[in-house]
């Protein structure tokens, strides 16, 4: 028998070789046939191997490790040289809409459209009271009169936009509903009638059960609400503008010097937040899958007291992670702190420059608030559609390979009426010389110049 101090060698040799990433699992040394062992010196001869086996390994990992930054630069080259993912077009995306679909449709739309007015026209409604309030010449009777209208109409405006916001929301996501319920439908019946060839070649049949809730999720987004909300923030936009322009135009070219500073500060923040967020989400995926490792084979982990050394990887792989959300958090307080000190300049530039014209009689106080307003409003109402574009794209992405098997016209159609249909069944079937192999294997005939009878009530196993 071994001695103990000889098996807890093998033990150590055993851990010390780095394997990863393959798991213990595969790496299971029964402890039986270590007991068993007849001599020491057997033993020594398995350390001798074990020894020349790790130095070998360890001469390879060199070579490996010289060799990883050409194995980089080649996948950098490869990523460049990719082609872009194919798309269909957008309007492509309505193919399967009904009669009902495209009503819903339009009225959404209108409904976007009368809310994305509405919030410039309450910048417009509050210039005016500001005026109301401001102006000297006015007498206290007149001036609430005055107030008692506008609020009127603030109330107006209010019932108006809740109406719209509500029409837009609901018409859209009801024409998605009904839409991405036809696709997944039309989908599953493309994907049961397709022959074997299809699922049994490539990587056409892989995560079916994925494509058929996620992607279809996708193309939802890309048909429901964020379409309206995107038409309401280019409503809110043109709106917001034409309010600032048509009460102040001079003001209005003042305060669009701040309008790219404020988008270019925006688009860097989003940048290293979405960079951030996904080396995060990538290391917190990795050591998930380091823990699901290591307790899928915790008695591998025990046997060999391995508890320290896949709890150190662990930790390095939370350290990653939590490196991202350290950049993350200071790439979202570093952006959102300049976009607001740019917004509160462009406050401070509207101010100055808007006393100036009042002191000029080119423009009224109320009008510098709406000027004000009306630019603001306008140019945060732009930044709002950028993400919605994104979610659009990822619906043309995703329909592509849905909409692509959709079409597919398998050579076998299960689902086809036609072709011939024999009038009398005799039950008496004759096979000549039939030769099979499988797509995915062609090289590998099963079936070669197979010839058989079965005859009326025979029973007949094909093993």
């Amino acid at each position: 028998m071994a001695s103990p101090s000889n098996i807890n060698n093998l033990k150590e040799e055993f851990i010390e070789k780095e394997l990863d990433p393959v798991p213990y699992s595969s790496h299971i040394v029964d402890m039986s046939d270590i007991a068993a062992t007849p001599s020491v010196d057997t033993l020594h001869e398995k350390q001798d191997s074990t020894s020349k086996k790790s130095k070998g390994n360890k001469n390879k990992k060199k070579g490996k490790k010289n060799g990883d930054a050409k194995d980089e630069d080649s996948k950098e080259e490869e990523e460049e040289e990719e082609e872009p993912e194919p798309k269909v077009s957008y309007f492509r995306l309505y193919r399967f809409a009904s009669t009902w679909d495209w009503i819903c449709i339009i009225i959404g739309t209108i409904c976007a459209f009368v809310n994305g007015v509405g919030q410039p026209l309450i910048a417009l409604l509050l210039g005016d009271v500001i005026t109301t309030l401001t102006d000297n010449l006015t007498s206290i009777d007149e001036a609430v009169a005055k107030v008692r209208i506008l609020v009127i109409k603030f109330t107006v405006v209010g019932a108006i936009a809740f109406v719209a916001a509500y029409g837009q929301m609901c018409f859209w996501t009801m024409s998605a509903e009904n839409q991405s319920k036809r696709i997944r439908e039309k989908y599953l019946h493309a994907i049961l009638r397709q022959d074997i060839s299809w699922h049994d070649i490539g990587k056409k049949s892989e995560s079916l059960n994925s494509r058929l809730s996620a992607d279809t999720q996708l193309i939802f987004d890309g048909l429901a609400d964020k379409v309206g909300m995107s038409l309401m923030s280019l409503a809110t936009f043109v709106a917001g503008f034409a309010v600032a322009f048509s009460n102040g135009w001079r003001m209005s070219l003042v305060l669009l010097t701040s309008v790219p500073l404020m988008a270019i500060c925006g688009a860097l923040m989003a940048k290293y937040t979405m960079e951030s967020t996904a080396n995060g989400q990538g290391s917190y995926a990795k050591a998930g899958g380091l823990a699901e490792q290591a307790i899928g084979s915790i008695r591998t982990v025990f046997a060999f007291d391995g508890q320290k050394r896949e709890l150190k990887k662990f930790s390095v792989t939370l350290d990653e992670a939590y490196k991202s959300g350290v950049k993350k958090a200071w790439a979202t307080g570093v952006g959102m702190g300049s976009f607001m000190l740019i917004m509160f300049l462009s406050y401070s530039l509207a101010f100055w420059y808007g006393s100036r014209e009042v002191k000029a009689g080119r423009m009224e106080s109320g009008q510098v608030l709406t000027v004000l307003f009306g630019t603001i409003i306008g140019a945060f109402s732009l930044g709002n559609v950028g993400p919605n574009i994104a979610s659009f794209g990822k619906a043309q992405a995703a329909a592509f390979t849905i909409f692509q098997t959709i079409d597919r016209v398998p050579t076998i159609d299960s689902s086809s009426p036609d072709g011939a249909k024999p009038t009398n069944l005799t039950g008496h079937i004759v096979v000549h010389d039939v030769n099979f192999s499988y797509p995915s294997r062609p090289d590998v005939p099963i079936l070669k110049n197979m010839s058989i009878e079965v005859k009326p009530g025979q029973t007949v196993a094909l093993v």
